[in-house]
């Protein structure tokens, strides 16, 4: 087993076992990364707003990673995991959870 496999291994234990906090760094990370490339490159700025690219990472923390994480678990035991169930669970997200849950919740914090 070569180095990376094995800490891929490890990783992916870690992940099962810890499934909301892997997600909710995961998620942080993602969403600070994403907010720095966007001021950096699409807004232009000079210097980076640190406190609000902190905030983004709260959000995916406390907010994005652990209600998704245990929604989409939810879902799976409800709808299974067939083709037909992965289009019933993309359906809802789109036009119910998003417009009803997610952006009112990301506006209003």
């Amino acid at each position: 087993m070569t180095f990376f496999s094995k800490i891929l291994q490890n990783l992916n234990a870690i992940s099962k076992k810890h499934y909301i906090l892997s997600s909710s760094i995961t998620a942080s990370s993602v969403m600070a990364i994403g907010d720095v490339i966007a001021q950096k490159k699409v807004e232009k700025q000079e210097k980076v707003d640190y406190m609000r690219t902190f905030g983004y990472a709260f959000y995916g923390f406390a907010f994005v990673a652990p209600f998704y994480s245990l929604l989409y678990r939810r879902w799976d035991r409800v709808f299974g995991e067939t083709k037909v169930a992965v289009f019933k669970k993309v359906a809802l997200d789109n036009f119910v959870v998003t417009p009803f849950i997610g952006f009112p919740f990301f506006y209003c914090y």
